[in-house]
């Protein structure tokens, strides 16, 4: 007998629901875990339902997207340093990030804050061998070829930050919910859900997949090392080290002088010293060298590179370090790094006037 329409309209609603706004992410149980149906409070289907229409919202009418981006990043600021950004004018560091990041929407900080399309720029600057090889890049995390990559490899979502998926040993790993994870990267909204970073609202969400390199001697990543560029300058370098190692370690960096490379009494987000003096694998002039080409279209840019078998590898360019929300011990340094990021009719920018916007980005999906 056929199901009365009008007992269909819930699930017709429900599926139009998922087809404009996107579905919530179920987790991954085991196969002895219980699969009963666990009803979802009506307060919890709501706030879903209005932060769902909410982004609908900012999609289609620009004047509230630009209105929630500001109140974005501006509250995240706000939490971090218990007050307001000054912006007219910015007079620190994190200050000229949230200026910045309101200001400037050029389209080549889309491109060169998306995890692949990036690794094209930096090839033609300084060459292709500064970057990791692609072992494959893919549009849905169902289909991933497990098979074709190594035994070892990381795994990245092209359109967040910090998001990484280490994986040692292959035949090890729990592909069913390694697949499940992905999805919810891939259908994460960083720009409208995270800080509110403009650069990230236009990048198409993708998965890309690296060699691992040697880890270090703790277990952990390599050590990092972090140049920020000021008017197409070394300023200061930050070494990094102690990232993804075990549960609750602690991240630990240094800062140098790029001038005099000189230990700086700098503690970010209170983090203990990494070292004491700028490691002797790092070829400096090399170093500086690509770091000149590749900040040369910006007015401030973080070029990072990861120091793995006695070389440099280039791993992203970041703008906004810490969004603008990082904690500088003593506080001092956060107007000293501040004072050196010129501005422009006192507005700060990213990218250097002139600069063309990139073609045929961002890529259609196939």
């Amino acid at each position: 007998m056929p199901t009365p329409f009008v007992l269909q309209l819930p699930r017709i609603g429900t599926a139009v629901v998922r087809w404009l706004f996107g579905d919530i992410e179920e987790p991954v149980r085991s196969a002895a875990a219980p699969t009963t149906h666990q009803p979802v409070p009506l307060a919890a289907r709501w706030r879903w339902y209005r932060h769902k229409l909410g982004l609908l919202a900012e999609r289609v009418f620009p004047p509230l997207e630009r209105y929630r981006e500001r109140q974005r990043l501006i509250g995240h600021y706000t939490r971090a340093h218990g007050k307001p950004p000054r912006l007219n004018p910015p007079v620190t560091f994190n200050e000229k990030i949230i200026a910045a990041s309101l200001t400037d929407h050029h389209p080549l900080l889309a491109l060169c804050s998306d995890k692949i399309a990036v690794r094209d720029y930096v090839a033609a600057r300084i060459g292709a061998e500064w970057v990791p090889p692609l072992l494959g890049a893919w549009w849905r995390a169902e289909d991933i070829d497990w098979d074709a990559l190594p035994n070892a490899f990381v795994l990245k979502p092209s359109h967040t930050s910090g998001q990484i998926l280490k994986v040692d040993d292959k035949t090890s790993l729990d592909r069913a919910q390694t697949t499940a994870t992905l999805r919810g990267w891939l259908a994460y909204d960083y720009y409208r859900q995270g800080p509110g970073e403009w650069r990230y609202r236009d990048i198409p969400p993708r998965i890309l997949a690296e060699p691992l390199l040697p880890n270090a001697a703790d277990g952990g990543s390599p050590p990092d090392v972090k140049v920020f560029m000021v008017d197409g300058e070394p300023l200061v370098m930050q070494v990094m080290g102690g990232r993804h190692r075990a549960p609750g370690a602690e991240v630990m960096s240094s800062w140098f002088d790029c001038r005099t490379l000189a230990l700086l009494p700098i503690r970010q987000n209170r983090r203990d010293q990494f070292v004491t003096e700028v490691p002797s694998e790092i070829d400096l002039e090399t170093l500086f060298r690509l770091c000149r080409a590749l900040a040369a279209d910006f007015d401030q840019v973080r070029v990072d590179f990861l120091l793995a078998g006695g070389r440099l590898w280039f791993t992203e360019l970041t703008f906004t370090d810490f969004a603008g929300c990082a904690v500088y011990d003593p506080p001092e340094w956060d107007e000293r790094l501040g004072a050196a990021w010129p501005l422009r009719n006192g507005k700060a920018y990213l990218v250097r006037p002139g600069v063309p916007a990139p073609a045929n980005y961002p890529p259609l999906r196939p």
